[in-house]
């Protein structure tokens, strides 16, 4: 069997993240492969990212995981005083972090996230796009358009490998 497709779901909205990991868990039954899943219910990093395996805030985090392959992230925390990007560090805690990983190519990183209209995450948006091509930014947080973007980056990912395998 082949490695599993790690994703990690940065959302602090959990039934907005279990709709992503729905969606994850629909991609890998497409192409008959397994996924490892990781959720982070808010944009720390503390000597890595906090991730729980599964979508339950009662889980304890862990900062243990593979390096991601795709990255499904919003870009906003929900504060008292409305959404507040914080996406920004997170993506680039993510850029380092991966500049120690021993092989292979960034994780794909899909911005799921309301991010339009609001001048800080077009922004950083923009600003992201433009110096990384691994970078899909998505304006809107529907299921199925998820579902597409996944579709592709999955097959992507699978021939990376692939590739280098050989």
């Amino acid at each position: 069997m082949n490695e599993p497709v790690t994703v990690w779901i940065v959302e602090d909205d959990e039934e907005d993240a279990r709709d992503a990991c729905d969606v994850v868990k629909k991609v890998s039954t497409a192409f008959q492969s397994d996924a490892t899943v990781y959720w982070s219910d808010n944009f720390a990093w503390d000597r890595g990212p906090v991730l729980r395996t599964a979508i339950d805030g009662n889980l304890p985090p862990n900062t243990e995981s593979d390096y991601p392959d795709v990255v499904v992230m919003d870009l906003c925390l929900r504060t008292p005083n409305g959404e507040e990007l914080r996406g920004n560090g997170f993506y680039q805690k993510l850029r380092d972090f991966e500049t120690h990983k021993p092989e292979g190519r960034p994780a794909f990183v899909i911005f799921w996230s309301l991010h339009q209209g609001r001048r800080d995450t077009d922004e950083f948006v923009g600003r992201a796009v433009d110096s990384d091509a691994r970078i899909i930014p998505l304006g809107s947080k529907r299921p199925e358009l998820l579902m597409q973007k996944l579709l592709n980056l999955w097959r992507r990912v699978l021939d990376e490998r692939e590739e280098r395998s050989r």
